[in-house]
């Protein structure tokens, strides 16, 4: 996922990015990562995970610190993702134990 940063943090800044598990929906995985004020656009990638279900919907919740201590939120962004792929190819892949 790509997002374009509208307005810099004039400061060195942190995401708390807090991605669904397929798995269990109660214990989502949450991964940190600083940004600099230099950034224009942030990348962010979910670490490796399994279960996902073909044509539903995960939620990724970004949210902007203004520290390390990730306790004064700066703002938060939500994206809905979608898993899709063809439908030979989510057999293939049950097959091989993915």
């Amino acid at each position: 996922m790509n997002l374009k940063i509208r307005k810099r943090p004039p400061h060195e800044a942190f995401l708390k990015i807090v991605f669904q598990d397929p798995l269990d929906e109660n214990s989502p995985v949450v991964t940190t990562r600083a940004i600099s004020p230099q950034e224009e656009r942030i990348e962010i990638e979910s670490p490796p995970m399994r279960g996902f279900r073909n044509y539903h919907y995960y939620v990724v919740l970004v949210d902007l610190y203004a520290d390390s201590s990730l306790q004064d939120r700066l703002g938060q962004h939500a994206q809905a993702m979608l898993y899709s792929m063809p439908k030979k190819f989510e057999e293939r892949l049950r097959k091989e134990g993915f």
